[in-house]
């Protein structure tokens, strides 16, 4: 089901208000035979209600920066899996440090864990919305 691979309604919503274009392949938009069911539907068909982009997980992939560079060091992108929980976070990468991360999200999708991780960077100026493409 295509709902697993693509932001929810909440992170979406919170995607737009953080300034984020609304570019995606598919969107929410509040519809359904009663209006009253939120649905997925392809951007293209521009729906009429439409509220958020539902960005895919390779969309928010190409929106992560490969690392940050920081006053104390550089961290990169990590992506793992244990135990059907996602955690998307950025550490460095030196063996003597081992995984400390600066930064990390999880959750039980890849696609919640990297729009979470997105949302904080966002909100804490590490990726400025005014040059995402």
């Amino acid at each position: 089901m295509i709902k697993n691979h693509v932001t929810s309604l909440e992170l979406s919503k919170r995607l737009k208000e953080c300034g984020v274009p609304q570019k995606s392949v598919f969107c929410w938009f509040h519809g359904g035979i009663d209006g009253g069911a939120w649905v997925l539907q392809k951007d293209e068909d521009e729906p009429n209600g439409a509220i958020a982009s539902a960005f895919l997980a390779s969309e928010i992939g190409e929106m992560l920066p490969e690392y940050i560079r920081l006053e104390i060091g550089v961290f990169y992108l990590y992506i793992t899996n244990y135990s059907y929980r996602w955690t998307v976070m950025y550490a460095p990468f030196n063996e003597k440090d081992s995984v400390k991360p600066f930064h990390g999200e999880h959750g039980f999708s890849l696609i919640d864990a990297m729009t979470k991780l997105f949302i904080w960077l966002i909100e804490n100026n590490h990726v400025k919305v005014e040059e995402l493409k």
